[in-house]
C-alpha cells in the first residue's frame, strides 16, 4: 500500500492528493491516504471523495510514501513518517519544486532523520519540465484509462469562475449552446456560480459546483474543455484538461492571459471575450475536431505529462497493483428504493421486479423498514444504513451507503432507484460506476416543493420512468425528452372473487374470533406524517356500538401505535404484510391517499373514506383524495374534521352508501396497469 501524503496539511494539499491518489487508483496501484493525517474538518463532497481512499494505519503499513509539495516538509508530516516502520531504503518519495539546491537537500535530511531511512526526492521539473498550470500545488499527470464515451453530439464542458456568472452576455453564451443540436453542454464553477445559474431556464445545461464530482470522472464524460477567466482554474479544472487532452479530446484556453496555452500544452487558443466563444466553438473547433485530435495524441508535452512517467522514478516495491477483479459472469439488476415515510417506494419496485424475467439476477438494496416488504415479495435484500440523529453528520449514513454501493456495483449492472431525493451515494456510484441507471419517479408535488436539486441531477439516468396517476388532472410533466417513459400506474394485482372474498371473511372472524356482518378497516399509516392517534380513536368511538362489526386497524409489522387502541371490544390491530387482501375483505376502508393505496383502492373497488395527510413533505393528498370524489368513488375527511368524520362513518355503516360506491368504481374507466410496461423500459437499453 502507497500512501500519500503532502509537505504541509491544509485544505489545499488534502484536495491535490485526494487527486492525485485516485489517479494512482487508476493505474492499478494500491494507494491510500492514512486517515490519521486528513484534516479536521472536511467538506461534504471531501467527505465523499475520499469514502475510496482513506486507510486506517493499524491494519495497512504502508510500504511506500510518496510526498507531495516536499519543498515545504514540515513537522506535523515528518512526525508521521517517524511512526511508520519502513523496511527499505527509499521507502519514501518526495516530489517537490525545490528552488535551488540547498532546500533540495534540506527536504531529504530532515525525511531521513524522520524515517531513519535514505528518501529518494524527485525535483518534478525534471520530469514534468512544463506542467500545465505553473504554480499548482498538485503535479498535473493524465491518469491512466481516461477514455472519454463515444458520443455522436459533442460533450462541452466550460469552466466558468464565479464573476462570470453573473454577466448577462454569461447566460447569452449558454443560452446558444444549450440550443444547439451539436454539443451537450455542461459548466463547473463554484458553489455561488451554480446557485447564480440554477436559477435560469437552461434545463439542457448541466451545472456541476467545482469539487461535485472528482475531476478524472468528469474527463471520463467530456470531448471539449473551455476554461475561462482572469485567474488560474485550479488543481481540479487543471486534471480534467489533462485527462482530455489524453483521450485526444480539445482544451480551449480562454483565460485572459492564455495561462494554459504558455504551457507548451496542446491547446487551442480561444476568445477570452463571453460573447464569441459559441461562434469559435461551431467555426474554428468543430470542424476542426479530427485534426486537433491527431495533433493532440501526437505532441511531445502529452507524452511528458503522463502518470507513467512518475510511474517509472518510483521503487519497484511501490508498484505493488491491485489484485484483478474477475469480470461478473452476468450483470445484475439491483433496486433501491427509499423508504420516505411508508413503504410505497419498495412495494412499487417490488411489483415492477415481479415482471422482470426470473432468470435475471434481480437485488435489492434497501433500509431496514422496507427489507420484509421486499423478502416477502421473493427477492434478496441487503440493508443500508438508516439516518440517524445520532449521526455526527446528517448525510453520515450516506457516506457508508455510497462505500457499499461502490463495492457492490460492477460497471454495466442496472441500477434501479425510486424515490424523489437522489442522494449523493446514488448519484456518484451511477456515475463512477456507469451503471446503466433507471430512476422510478412518482409526482404529484406541492407548489412548494421544487424538487431543482433532484432534477439537477435527472441527467445520471439512461431512463426515467413515470408511473402516472390514474386521472390526467394529476399528471404533470418535470420534464422532456426520449429518455421520458410514462407508465400507468403501479398497482399489485389481487384477482380473489366473491368467493374468495367470502372465505377470507370467514377466517377473518374465526381468527379474531368476533363474529361480524359489517367489516371495517383503518390504513392511516405508522403515524410517520402525522399523528394519527385521534382519528384512530375517532374511528373506534364510532363503531363501538355495533354489535355486528368489527374493525380492523391494519399497520405493517414492527410499527408502533397507541396502546389506548386495544380497549376497543370491537377494534383490532392487525399487523399485515398484506394489507391489500384485508381490505377487499372489508364493507368499506378509511385510508390515507397514498400513491400506492389510492389505486389499489381504485383498481379493486373498494368504497372508502379518505384522509390526507397534509405534512408539508408529503405530495398532494388532498389532490388526490378530490379526483376521486368529484367522479363519485370515495368521500374526503380533512384532517381537523373529527366531528364529520364521524357522522361519515355512521353514514356508511348505516345506509347502502357502499354499494353505490362500488357500483360507480366497477363503472370508471381505469388507465392500464403500468407494472409490465416499466419492466419493459428496465429491459430495453442496456449500455454496452
Amino acid at each position: 500500500m502507497i500512501f500519500v501524503d503532502a509537505g504541509s496539511r491544509n485544505d489545499s494539499s488534502f484536495d491535490a492528493r485526494l487527486i492525485i491518489v485516485r489517479g494512482l487508483q487508476m493505474a492499478g496501484l494500491q494507494a491510500g491516504l492514512d486517515n490519521s493525517t486528513i484534516p479536521e474538518k472536511l467538506t461534504r463532497t471531501q467527505k465523499y471523495d475520499a469514502q475510496s481512499v482513506l486507510v486506517e494505519r493499524g491494519r495497512n503499513s504502508p510500504n511506500g510514501v510518496l510526498i507531495i509539495a516536499a519543498e515545504a516538509v514540515n513537522d506535523e508530516t515528518l512526525s508521521t513518517l517517524s511512526d511508520y516502520n519502513f523496511e527499505r531504503e527509499n521507502s519514501v518519495v518526495a516530489i517537490g519544486k525545490f528552488d535551488n539546491h540547498q532546500s533540495y537537500i534540506s527536504a531529504q535530511s530532515k525525511i531521513a532523520y524522520a524515517t531513519g531511512r535514505e528518501p529518494l526526492v524527485i525535483e518534478i521539473r525534471t520530469i514534468q519540465p512544463k506542467p500545465l498550470l505553473e504554480k499548482g500545488l498538485l503535479p498535473l499527470f493524465s491518469s491512466s484509462g481516461i477514455v472519454a464515451n463515444p458520443s455522436e453530439l459533442k460533450r462541452v464542458l466550460i469552466f466558468l469562475p464565479n464573476d462570470l456568472c453573473e454577466l448577462e452576455e454569461t447566460v447569452n453564451l449558454l443560452a446558444k449552446l444549450a440550443g444547439s443540436e451539436r454539443f451537450i453542454v455542461s459548466v463547473i464553477t463554484s458553489t455561488n456560480g451554480k446557485r447564480k445559474l440554477s436559477g435560469l431556464v437552461l434545463k439542457k445545461i448541466i451545472i456541476f459546483g467545482y469539487t461535485e464530482l472528482p475531476p478524472q470522472i468528469l474527463a471520463r464524460q467530456t470531448d471539449i474543455v473551455v476554461v475561462m477567466g482572469k485567474d488560474s482554474p485550479g488543481d481540479r479544472v487543471g486534471q480534467i484538461c489533462v485527462d482530455v487532452l489524453r483521450s485526444g479530446g480539445c482544451v480551449i484556453d480562454c483565460t485572459a492571459q492564455g495561462l494554459l496555452a504558455i504551457s507548451g500544452a496542446p491547446v487551442v487558443r480561444g476568445p477570452a471575450q463571453t460573447a464569441l466563444v459559441a461562434h469559435f466553438l461551431n467555426i474554428q473547433v468543430l470542424p476542426r475536431l479530427g485534426a486537433i485530435k491527431d495533433e493532440v495524441l501526437s505532441a511531445n508535452w502529452l507524452q511528458d505529462n503522463k502518470l507513467s512517467g512518475l510511474l517509472k522514478k518510483l521503487p519497484a516495491h511501490f508498484s505493488y497493483k491491485f489484485q484483478d477483479q474477475c469480470a461478473p459472469s452476468e450483470f445484475k439488476t439491483v433496486f433501491m428504493p427509499t423508504n420516505g415515510i411508508g413503504l410505497g417506494h419498495a412495494q412499487r419496485c417490488s411489483q415492477i421486479a415481479s415482471e422482470l424475467p426470473r432468470s435475471d439476477k434481480i437485488l435489492f438494496t434497501a433500509f431496514p423498514s422496507c427489507i420484509e416488504l421486499v423478502e416477502s415479495a421473493g427477492f434478496a435484500c441487503t440493508p443500508l444504513v438508516q439516518k440517524s440523529e445520532f449521526h455526527s453528520d446528517p448525510f453520515a449514513n450516506d457516506l457508508v451507503n455510497y462505500r457499499r454501493l461502490l463495492r457492490w456495483m460492477n460497471p454495466g449492472d442496472r441500477f434501479v432507484f425510486d424515490g424523489v431525493h437522489i442522494f449523493d451515494s446514488v448519484y456518484r456510484s451511477i456515475i463512477e460506476k456507469k451503471l446503466d441507471a433507471i430512476w422510478v419517479r412518482r409526482g404529484l408535488w406541492r407548489a412548494h416543493q421544487t424538487n431543482y436539486s433532484s432534477l439537477d441531477r435527472e441527467h445520471c439516468f439512461d431512463r426515467v420512468i413515470v408511473p402516472e396517476e390514474a386521472f390526467n388532472e394529476l399528471n404533470e410533466a418535470y420534464s422532456f425528452g426520449d429518455h421520458i417513459h410514462h407508465v400507468g400506474p403501479i398497482v399489485q394485482r389481487d384477482d380473489t372473487g366473491r368467493d374468495g372474498i367470502r372465505r377470507a371473511r370467514a377466517e377473518i372472524a374465526q381468527r379474531l374470533k368476533k363474529p361480524f356482518k359489517k367489516l371495517v378497516v383503518s390504513m392511516l399509516g405508522g403515524g410517520v406524517a402525522a399523528d394519527r392517534g385521534p382519528h384512530l380513536q375517532t374511528i373506534c368511538a364510532a363503531l363501538e356500538d355495533r354489535d355486528d362489526l368489527l374493525h380492523l386497524v391494519v399497520i405493517w409489522p414492527n410499527s408502533k401505535l397507541a396502546s389506548e387502541l386495544t380497549l376497543w371490544s370491537n377494534t383490532r390491530v392487525v399487523y399485515s404484510k398484506s394489507a391489500l387482501q384485508v381490505a377487499r375483505a372489508a364493507d368499506f376502508v378509511v385510508s390515507a391517499v397514498g400513491y400506492n393505496s389510492f389505486h389499489e383502492i381504485l383498481y379493486h373497488n373498494i368504497p372508502s373514506i379518505l384522509i390526507p395527510q397534509t405534512a408539508p413533505f408529503m405530495d398532494d393528498q388532498e389532490k388526490r383524495a378530490l379526483s376521486a370524489v368529484n367522479r363519485g368513488l370515495a368521500e374526503i375527511i380533512l384532517p381537523d374534521e373529527f366531528l364529520r368524520l364521524e357522522r361519515m362513518i355512521d353514514k356508511f355503516v348505516k345506509t347502502d352508501i357502499t354499494d353505490k360506491f362500488r357500483d360507480k368504481l366497477f363503472e370508471v374507466p381505469l388507465p392500464e396497469r403500468g407494472n409490465r410496461k416499466a419492466a419493459n423500459v428496465i429491459l430495453n437499453g442496456r449500455k454496452s
